[in-house]
């Protein structure tokens, strides 16, 4: 069969993808989260911190790293038509390295790197695990030292978007 159109528009990429493998660090933990998680969100260690993961919630510490995209993961109810890990399925995490994130403000290269750990404290609607630059007046996990934001972009709640973040090996999350 041959090609019948081609499209002008390629996505530069999608929420997980990992952007190079030059110094990344990967590991494993299954997920703990009923509605499942996210490609391009952070996760934190869940109950048993050496097995399982989960989104952060607003007493969790732990900053375990981003949820990478998985392209055998399947579409699963309740959240069908989004691409994530269902519950107790084997995450891959991306530790160090550069990674495409899901964000939910305006992020240009520079910008302070934080993970919301508050759903719709910072920004109404946004989910824990979003990364973004914005600090709020709860606990906020901000990621230091080392995490940069290489390539920005303009998201919002009804239309997340994605930017490249640089995790360096020794980031690590502490309260804001």
């Amino acid at each position: 069969m041959s090609q019948l159109e081609v499209r002008n528009n390629l996505r530069v990429a999608v929420p997980g993808m990992i952007a190079d493998l030059a110094f990344g660090d990967v590991i494993s933990r299954l997920a703990e989260e009923a509605n499942g998680i996210e490609f391009g969100l952070g996760v934190v260690g869940g109950t048993d911190l050496e097995t399982q993961c989960s989104l952060p919630g607003g007493t969790t510490v732990g900053f375990l790293g981003v949820a990478a995209r998985d392209h055998k993961e399947q579409q699963f109810a309740p959240t069908l038509g989004v691409n994530l890990y269902d519950d107790e399925d084997a995450v891959g995490i991306m530790r160090s390295g550069r990674i495409w994130v899901q964000i939910v403000e305006t992020i240009v290269a520079g910008d302070t790197v934080y993970v919301w750990d508050t759903a719709g404290v910072v920004i109404a609607g946004a989910l824990p695990g979003f990364f973004g630059k914005t600090a709020d007046t709860t606990k906020n996990g901000l990621l230091t030292p080392g995490a940069v934001w290489i390539k920005g972009g303009v998201g919002t709640v009804a239309a997340p978007a994605i930017a490249l973040l640089e995790l360096s090996p020794e980031v690590v999350a502490v309260d804001a």
